[in-house]
């Protein structure tokens, strides 16, 4: 599990060798609007950048190939940092 705090909770732009685990799974465990406002899933290819904040909601898994660049956008960054559970949580599992 991850958690992203209100504030300012992020990650930044990686990717990963495609073998051995080939898919990256995010499972969404905070719910957009309620627990926090901005700060998504981002990925980049070919070119352009897409943000899955307001697709990816709780329960939704994210399925992607592992060696496509990708980030989390600063969680809440308008507010004071709150490391007390506020923000965005997930559960990411690579799969092989």
């Amino acid at each position: 599990a991850i958690h992203y705090p209100r504030g300012g909770g992020f990650f930044d732009w990686h990717i990963h060798e495609l073998a051995p685990q080939g898919i990256g799974l995010i499972l969404g465990l905070s719910k957009g609007g309620r627990d926090f406002e901005s700060g998504g899933t981002r990925f980049r290819a070919d070119g352009q950048e897409l943000d899955s904040v307001k697709a990816h909601d709780i329960g939704d898994i994210c399925l992607f190939r592992y060696d496509v660049g990708h980030s989390v956008g600063e969680v809440d960054g308008n507010y004071p940092l709150e490391w007390g559970g506020t923000g965005r949580w997930t559960m990411v599992l690579p799969l092989m």
